[in-house]
């Protein structure tokens, strides 16, 4: 709970108190489930440790995998993408220097 912020931004964030908060930060109580949640999602450190002190710590490995998946068919799509421009560019500037030279056309 530390990497969230301080007592009060967490205190502020959850709707508790801040003493209640200090609580949170020392591990000495934990949030319940919906503030928890509410927590991973808006700190992905905080998800990857609530994941690890649940026993999860393979499933931020799984999140960060399919991450990385989307991120890679993004990147292939985006050269294939840029393949497919060079090509018809390659194939235009033939075309114009076969009008050029009066090769054909």
């Amino acid at each position: 709970m530390r990497d969230f912020g301080s007592a009060k931004e967490l205190a502020r964030f959850l709707g508790c108190s801040e003493t209640t908060a200090r609580k949170y930060r020392r591990g000495e109580t934990v949030p319940n489930a919906i503030d928890m949640v509410r927590l991973m999602g808006a700190s992905q450190v905080v998800a990857r440790a609530i994941l690890r002190l649940c026993g999860f710590d393979t499933a931020s490995n799984y999140i960060r995998e399919a991450r990385l998946r989307d991120e890679l068919a993004r990147l292939r799509t985006s050269s294939a993408a840029e393949d497919d421009a060079d090509a018809r560019a390659d194939a235009a500037l033939a075309a114009l220097s076969r009008r050029l030279l009066g090769d054909g056309g």
